[in-house]
């Protein structure tokens, strides 16, 4: 059906090329989209595979698309079929950029480093959006590529745009190894006024499960949560406590709060407050302390998952 409505386009627009008439699906809304294939006839074509692949991912995305459209409203963004993808990547940890790119990119390395202001990290994404179509660039320009290999260099181009257009939203999408695989922390900055703001931070990996955290400050005190759906990560998580609190009393805030939960269904947890939730604030001081207060989580986090590692060697080197 899919293949049938792409050639469809084609030939009610001529000078559409293949990607065009691609893009004008991604960018239909769901309902037209659905409109558009109920009453097409599958083609059982023998060299129909990379579409079949399409039309599969699509239904895997419509039958369970409540949060990522949820996802798309919160960010003020279009529902269209792309962005429902794009969501499920981010939401999901499903994401292929920065995995298949882990050798290729060297910008991911400092994304946390750069955790400075909003400015500063849009630099950043602009400086990575740039490394990775070059990377498509080059990848595309090989003979002998199927149509499989254009589509995922394609979905990756997408997922830079989706990446980069999120962190305009201050939603930042940033890869970080863990265990020798790459996994990814989704951050936000949730700007209040005068003195007032929050960062939320979500994060999978093998070890701890899912984490969610959320820390909001006002004036020079910060009230906080974890929430982790794995008992052993979330003790691990509250052995940092003491290095978050000298991290933070650096930036001269008092841990007023700060609480670790244990939640079996984290999914029914945000992981993310969308920018529409506060109201903006031009204070440069209070955004560079949310910046200050994200970096610290994320350190907290990954110092968790590297004395983790760090005790399961010497137990392995003791055996």
């Amino acid at each position: 059906r899919l293949y049938q409505l792409h050639h469809k386009i084609k030939e009610d627009t001529p000078h559409f090329s293949e990607g065009q008439a691609w893009d004008a699906i991604g960018n239909m809304s769901v309902e037209k989209l659905l409109d558009e294939i109920r009453d097409m006839n599958a083609d059982a074509g023998e060299d129909h595979g990379y579409y079949y692949e399409k039309l599969k991912e699509f239904r895997e995305i419509y039958s369970n698309c409540d949060q990522a459209i949820r996802f798309l409203n919160d960010f003020k963004l279009p529902c269209t079929t792309t962005n429902l993808i794009m969501a499920e990547y981010i939401l999901s940890n499903k994401g292929t950029l920065f995995k298949n790119l882990k050798k290729q990119l060297k910008k991911t390395d400092n994304l946390t480093d750069t955790l400075i202001d909003r400015k500063t990290m849009n630099e950043a994404y602009d400086g990575l959006e740039k490394e990775v179509n070059e990377i498509i660039d080059e990848e595309s320009k090989k003979g002998n590529i199927d149509s499989f290999k254009l589509n995922q260099l394609k979905s990756m181009g997408l997922q830079m745009q989706f990446i980069k257009t999120l962190a305009k939203r201050e939603f930042y999408h940033i890869p970080v190894e863990v265990s020798g695989k790459i996994t990814h922390i989704n951050l936000t900055i949730i700007r209040g006024k005068g003195d007032k703001g929050k960062v939320t931070v979500s994060f999978m990996s093998d070890r701890f499960g899912s984490i969610k955290a959320e820390a909001a400050i006002k004036g020079n005190k910060l009230s906080g949560f974890f929430v982790c759906d794995n008992a052993g990560g979330l003790k691990l998580l509250q052995g940092q406590t003491e290095k978050l609190e000298s991290l933070l009393k650096d930036e001269n805030l008092e841990v007023k709060q700060l609480n670790f939960c244990l939640q079996q269904s984290p999914e029914a947890i945000r992981g993310y407050i969308g920018s529409g939730d506060m109201p903006d604030t031009g204070n440069p001081e209070t955004e560079r302390i949310l910046y200050r207060v994200a970096k610290a989580i994320l350190h907290m986090i990954t110092s968790a998952e590297a004395d983790d590692m760090f005790s399961h060697k010497e137990v392995a080197e003791i055996k």
